[in-house]
């Protein structure tokens, strides 16, 4: 973990429930080694402990992963004070000042938050032993007067409008294509910026040599510097907002994205997009707030909860209970959005949270967590990469009507972020979150026959009505009680033909009727707490009436069932002393099917069952009926 990395790390990471720690709430988070190793340094003459060392286990124990003392509230991705054009050769055509990026910083300073981003460093003050030029004066004014690309983090902590060009170093510079370029920045004005490689005020170890950054009054180094508006290489400007009122309290969080991304890539459409996650709730407990990821300013978000089925078609196929839009955020970033009504939910229980990034120019996005693949890593003979981990019926994304699991979409999705080199990028899950807190133990179940059932599931034949009488059962921890005021709906979604559900007046019991094959559920809510169980009517067993053998061909008929809703046959056939079966579909239009190209003076044995397609896409079969067995084929 000491090889660095983008600024947006540290946002992957708080907002997926690792950290932030106070070092003094506990000595395991001390930022040291578990052995306290050290490694030294020669300063004027004398060795000195510099820092922790790296060779030391700075392992820690498995339970302390997702202990913080804040938790992530907001994220602020603000817009640089200045932008590149690396089409354009000319240094002073290759950036331009832009602004409004400085005043979001100063925004952002003004409400207590640091500002970290990423630059172009020079580590020292004069010449640099590579031999490359030198942005640091000796007053430690960093100002890029060369193209380069950012390779250091830092936090802006203040500014002064009026900080002097004079303290930036002066001349000019020769670059490496024969342009002589200033090597002051043309305004006043600069950042005044913490770094982390120690300061001469503290001691060890946050000293470091104490060689480094602007001298206080006393003449010793503070490790502050600053750093022009105008550098051309301040690159991902970001703020964190904590909650502070939350330290030692409990709150569960349901995520599928845990690669530590390097980057979050938007990408918009002129037609609707959605985004969802599904999770599985691994206790009772109560969803009370949710997060999404903008990549545009000015991005609103409409956002959906629904409580699913075990088998969902797709993850706005549940009973709605949350649901709700926000204000435009300023700027893209990670955001929580408090639900207005918090939803209870069962252990087990599945549910989906559903989001619609609406841009300013009511466009939509989506937004795809990237970082460093394998294949680039090892070229580069990189000590890590970053790999995504995907699974089915985790993340899905919407798009011309349909909804697309992200599972097997990998690749399409990296092609999004970079169509050339895609095959460089990993791809993670959504960055959607679900927040609650855990509730107690009480679960519901419904009874059928006075049993527990976690399917309700007949067979029916025509002219036949299938009745359950279904009634709830509410169990849980000792003095846990149900409001007797709260509300209990029974509900089927969707409701099919040839179905009914009577509630009696008390809601604890209810009588299900059915004439027609149907796959729904029932969803049974108390008080905010869901339960569903899916509901199957397959077809009742068909019987053969007849087999009348032909020339090399054979005239099956079976029963019709054609009244309850079914979607065809299934015939299964051989040759009488066999094993080896054939199977033949046919619609559920006619009752009758030829079997053609038969061996003649064979006698062969049939038998057949209905089925029914939902519109869930799923196969309800019915039972096979008994054998019947022809004549010889003439």
């Amino acid at each position: 973990m000491d090889f660095g990395g983008l600024p947006f790390m540290a946002t992957s990471l708080f907002s997926s429930g690792i950290g932030p720690n106070l070092e003094n709430r506990d000595p395991a988070f001390v930022y040291a080694g578990r052995d306290r190793l050290t490694t030294k340094v020669r300063l004027d003459g004398q060795y000195q402990d510099y820092c922790y060392s790296a060779q030391d286990d700075w392992g820690l124990d498995e339970s302390q992963r997702f202990m913080q003392s804040y938790v992530l509230k907001e994220s602020y991705m603000l817009p640089p004070p200045t932008t590149r054009d690396d089409e354009k050769t000319k240094f002073n055509e290759v950036y331009t000042y832009n602004e409004a990026g400085t005043k979001a910083i100063k925004q952002q300073l003004m409400n207590k938050r640091g500002v970290q981003i990423g630059y172009y460093c020079s580590t020292r003050t004069g010449t640099e032993r590579n031999g490359e030029p030198n942005f640091l004066s000796e007053n430690y004014a960093h100002y890029t007067y060369a193209i380069a690309n950012a390779n250091h983090a830092v936090t802006i902590v203040g500014w002064d409008d009026n900080y002097p060009v004079e303290n930036f170093n002066q001349g000019t510079y020769v670059n490496d294509v024969g342009e002589k370029v200033s090597m002051s920045p043309p305004h006043p004005g600069a950042w005044l910026v913490k770094n982390s490689w120690g300061s001469g005020e503290e001691t060890f170890p946050n000293k470091g040599r104490g060689d480094w950054g602007y001298l206080n009054e006393e003449g010793v180094h503070t490790g502050y510097f600053w750093l022009s508006y105008y550098d051309p290489t301040i690159d991902n400007p970001e703020a964190l907002s904590f909650d502070k009122s939350n330290v030692g309290s409990v709150y569960m969080l349901d995520q599928h994205d845990y690669m530590p991304v390097n980057d979050v890539y938007g990408t918009t459409s002129n037609k609707e997009l959605k985004e969802a996650n599904v999770f599985t709730a691994e206790s009772n407990q109560q969803l009370e707030q949710i997060s999404c990821q903008t990549s545009y300013p000015g991005t609103r978000v409409k956002y959906e909860v629904y409580v699913l089925p075990r088998e969902f078609a797709s993850p706005d196929k549940g009973q709605l209970v949350a649901s709700g839009e926000t204000e435009s955020y300023e700027f893209g970033g990670y955001h929580k959005i408090d639900l207005e009504t918090p939803v209870p939910l069962r252990k087990g229980q599945k549910y989906s949270i559903v989001e619609t990034l609406i841009t300013p120019e009511n466009g939509y996005a989506i937004n795809i967590p990237i970082g460093l693949g394998t294949e680039p890593a090892k070229e580069d003979k990189e000590s890590y990469w970053l790999v995504g981990i995907i699974n089915k019926n985790e993340s899905f994304i919407k798009q011309n009507g349909k909804w697309y699991d992200c599972k097997g979409m990998e690749k399409e999705l990296a092609k999004k972020v970079n169509p050339e080199d895609y095959k460089d990028l990993a791809v993670d899950n959504l960055p959607i979150r679900g927040y609650s807190t855990k509730l107690p133990n009480l679960d519901i179940d419904i009874l059928s026959a006075y049993y527990p059932v976690s399917t309700v599931q007949e067979y029916i034949s025509p002219g036949q009505l299938a009745e359950f009488d279904l009634d709830i059962q509410l169990t849980g921890d000792e003095g846990q009680l149900p409001d007797p005021s709260a509300p209990t709906e029974w509900k089927l979604d969707p409701l099919p033909q040839g179905m009914s559900l009577e509630t009696d007046p008390s809601n604890d019991s209810a009588l299900l009727k059915a004439s027609k094959c149907a796959d729904t559920d029932l969803f049974v809510t108390i008080g905010g707490l869901t339960t569903t169980v899916p509901v199957k009517i397959h077809p009742g067993i068909v019987m053969v009436k007849s087999a009348k053998a032909g020339k090399k061909k054979l005239t099956v008929r079976v029963d019709n069932f054609k009244s309850v809703g079914i979607t065809g046959y299934e015939l299964r056939y051989k040759v009488k002393g066999t094993k080896k079966w054939k199977t033949k579909k046919f619609s559920a239009k006619s009752t009758k099917l030829v079997l053609k190209k038969l061996k003649k003076g064979k006698q062969y044995q049939v038998r057949a069952r209905a089925y029914y397609k939902s519109p869930k896409g799923n196969i309800l079969n019915g039972a096979y009926g008994p054998i019947k067995t022809s004549k010889k084929v003439k």
